[in-house]
């Protein structure tokens, strides 16, 4: 099975969290706390429009980052 270009960013990102989190000084997850502590409902707020971006629950129209996506795309 070829993987298609999405299937290797997704391999590329998890594999830069991997190196930082391995090669930092700080983990991703620290810094996700440490933002939590600081504005814990723009925090909840972020991760969850995030993760309902990704699993496809924010209908098109509705979704900012695939209407800006998607008009990126149609531009020539």
């Amino acid at each position: 099975m070829a993987l298609r270009p999405a299937d290797r960013a997704w391999l590329m990102l998890a594999a830069g969290v991997t190196a930082w989190d391995l090669c930092g000084r700080e983990t991703l997850s620290a810094a996700a706390g440490r933002y939590h502590q600081a504005r814990p409902w723009l925090t909840r707020a972020v991760i969850t429009y995030l993760a309902a971006h990704l699993l496809g629950i924010i209908p098109a129209r509705g979704d900012p980052l695939h209407v800006i996506t998607y008009w990126k795309r149609r531009r020539p």
